[in-house]
């Protein structure tokens, strides 16, 4: 499904160079010395880590945006938030991202002790998952792990009772709301 969006999109623009802004903002593979990821105008190394032939969110517009929003910010040492209602994706779009770039992503949730739960994680990715859960206290432990030069990404319902402020926290923040059902069920009979 992904590449038939992503083929249509081209051909309704009529995209003739790979120059444009519709290909650029395409998450692409190259072959340079080994597997380049590029998105835009950043260049990651391919990071080698095999996560399963697992499946993977249906993409809609927001997913594309949202990999694009996280590699931008992964690659000028920006945390990054993804908020929104429960069931949406953030934190499994999170996961997919590093799965695109070939990075391990490590989901930590709840408390506990945040700086071990951290540091044990290599130079994968971190979610930390419902982080407005958090305690004050907590929430204050991991904002020092934002700049680490590991990914580090946040998602979090606003609103929830009962939870942490956490509007202090300096992430680059993406809002994520539920898909069009008719694009599920459409990838779903793809399937």
């Amino acid at each position: 499904m992904y590449q038939l969006n992503i083929l249509s999109k081209l051909i309704k623009e009529e995209v003739t160079s790979l120059a444009s802004d519709c290909w650029q903002r395409v998450l692409r593979h190259y072959w340079v010395d080994g597997v380049e990821v590029r998105c835009g105008d950043k260049t990651i190394d391919y990071g080698y880590e095999y996560a399963g032939n697992l499946q993977m969110l249906v993409s809609t517009q927001l997913s594309e945006d949202c990999a694009v929003h996280h590699i931008n910010n992964y690659c000028e040492g920006r945390g990054v938030s993804a908020y929104g209602p429960a069931g949406t994706g953030k934190t499994e779009t999170v996961k997919d991202c590093a799965k695109l770039i070939g990075l391990p992503c490590f989901v930590v949730g709840g408390a506990g002790d945040l700086e071990e739960k951290f540091s044990n994680k290599g130079n994968g990715w971190v979610c930390f998952d419902e982080f407005n859960r958090l305690s004050a206290e907590d929430v204050k432990i991991a904002q020092g792990f934002i700049g680490s030069g590991k990914g580090v990404f946040i998602t979090y319902n606003p609103g929830r009772e009962g939870s942490t402020d956490v509007s202090g926290v300096p992430m680059a923040g993406i809002e994520m709301f539920p898909p069009p059902i008719e694009m599920i069920i459409e990838a779903q009979l793809y399937l």
